[in-house]
């Protein structure tokens, strides 16, 4: 995908969801990204029905907002900014994302998208890979490449989207 020209867009992943519709088999799906990856899919048997590899995003120009679908359920992960959506290892899975991020103008502000409170859900980068958190811990590969040629780039995790906020907060306060 190639985003170029003078215009705006603002995108904002899905979040978390749960098919149910299969009562014997549901089907979880991790938060997607602003701009790239939907989430891990994967069901209760723990077969993976989607590999998460968003393919090649490239931002030429424009003024572009992307936020990370959130999370609200333990053990699955927030979408990037701008990159892969989130993950699980729920089920003993291994995912890997890949995919590239090509940054060669414009104004770009990427945040990822938060998880929920539990030490078990993770937020997404801002650009890059969505969080990735589930019942085990164990390390996820992920073939992401991130290039910045040229623009105005500000991203950050959600925890720092949320830092900032209170950093601002206070500081109108004490004024």
């Amino acid at each position: 995908m190639t985003i170029c020209g003078d215009g705006s867009l603002t995108a904002v992943g899905g979040a978390y969801c749960l098919d149910q519709s299969d009562r014997a088999n549901p089907v979880s799906c991790a938060a997607g990204a602003g701009i790239g990856g939907n989430g891990l899919t994967a069901d209760r048997t723990g077969a993976k029905l989607e590999r998460p590899n968003f393919g090649t995003i490239r931002i030429e120009g424009g003024t572009i907002r992307a936020v990370g679908g959130a999370n609200t359920q333990i053990n699955y992960g927030a979408g990037a900014g701008i990159g892969a959506g989130g993950g699980s290892s729920m089920w003993s899975l291994d995912p890997v994302f890949t995919g590239r991020v090509e940054l060669a103008g414009g104004t770009v502000t990427a945040v990822g998208g938060d998880g929920d409170s539990f030490s078990l859900t993770g937020g997404g980068a801002g650009i890059g890979t969505g969080g990735v958190t589930g019942n085990i811990w164990a390390p996820f590969p992920n073939e992401i490449c991130v290039s910045i040629s040229g623009g105005t780039v500000d991203a950050a995790g959600p925890s720092m989207l949320r830092a900032r906020r209170t950093a601002r907060a206070s500081a109108a306060v004490r004024m």
